[in-house]
């Protein structure tokens, strides 16, 4: 007998196989913690791009700081004309911001993915997206801290007439324009222009339809049928003082309309730099 069984168990006789119920309650237990922990996962990778995202944006700010120094206090800015409309500094340079911060930190190399100049959430999430220059790079400037040129008085450019004393930017962008109230730099305005692309200024005109951060303005097309932003629909922004912040979309409303009995607007102007007025008395 007991020579037998092990020859039973020598000839795998003796082995017991797994039923059919019990692989599906298996498979039905990992289905349900995958269910349980992908969006966990999901929300962890979120945050994390966050801080990365918030670490690049500290990086250019820290750039900026050595430009302006070099520069005698002129602050980093663009100096074309942008893509869609817009005078830009033409009389101080030739180049955008992220030209230059191209040309001085990354010896030139324009790079579509991997730099500081990317946020990894924007790349996860919608893959390559070019700015105006056919370069990827994923943040904007304040305009009202070198993002674009608006002289005080009426200006007529590309048919339309800008005025009105909220709008107009200092004519050379300097150090003594910062302010750890201000922002400086943000996530990049995406726009549609013959494709998604990003512009190297934001003038946070909800109004005007897409002039705010990215994640403000959730993303959709054919190509890009979903576009995950930051943790609670937040964006990022660095400060004149260098330190960086998430802000999220309802307490970006807060600011931009303000709340009775503010009616002269003060925490707007303190967060963007707009001289006086409403941002939404715009053209």
């Amino acid at each position: 007998m007991y020579r037998h069984t092990l020859l039973q168990l020598s000839n795998g006789r003796g082995k017991r196989a797994f039923t059919l119920v019990e692989l599906l309650v298996v498979i039905g237990i990992i289905a349900l913690l995958l269910a349980i922990l992908l969006p966990s996962l999901a929300r962890a990778r979120q945050s994390a791009n966050s801080v990365a995202c918030q670490s690049n944006l500290r990086q250019i700010a820290l750039w900026a700081f050595m430009y302006a120094e070099t520069w005698k206090g002129v602050l980093p800015h663009n100096g074309t004309t942008d893509f869609v409309n817009g005078v830009g500094y033409y009389h101080l340079s030739t180049d955008t911001w992220s030209d230059k911060f191209i040309k001085e930190m990354l010896g030139g190399r324009y790079q579509r993915s991997g730099t500081v100049l990317h946020c990894p959430q924007v790349m996860g999430s919608i893959g390559y997206l070019r700015d105006h220059n056919a370069v990827a790079c994923t943040y904007s400037i304040n305009i009202y801290l070198g993002g674009d040129w608006r002289e005080r008085n009426a200006v007529t450019f590309a048919g339309q007439t800008r005025n009105g004393a909220w709008y107009y930017t200092p004519s050379v962008p300097k150090v003594r324009h910062l302010s750890p109230d201000k922002f400086w730099f943000t996530d990049g305005r995406v726009s549609f222009y013959n494709g998604w692309q990003f512009d190297s200024r934001v003038d946070m005109i909800l109004k005007s339809g897409n002039r705010f951060p990215w994640p403000y303005r959730p993303v959709k097309a054919s190509s890009n049928p979903t576009f995950e932003g930051h943790p609670n629909q937040s964006a990022n922004f660095v400060f004149g003082d260098g330190h960086a912040e998430s802000i999220p979309y309802k307490e970006f409303l807060s600011r931009y309309y303000g709340a009775p009995p503010n009616t002269t607007h003060d925490a707007w102007m303190t967060f963007t730099g707009a001289p006086a007025g409403y941002p939404g008395d715009s053209f």
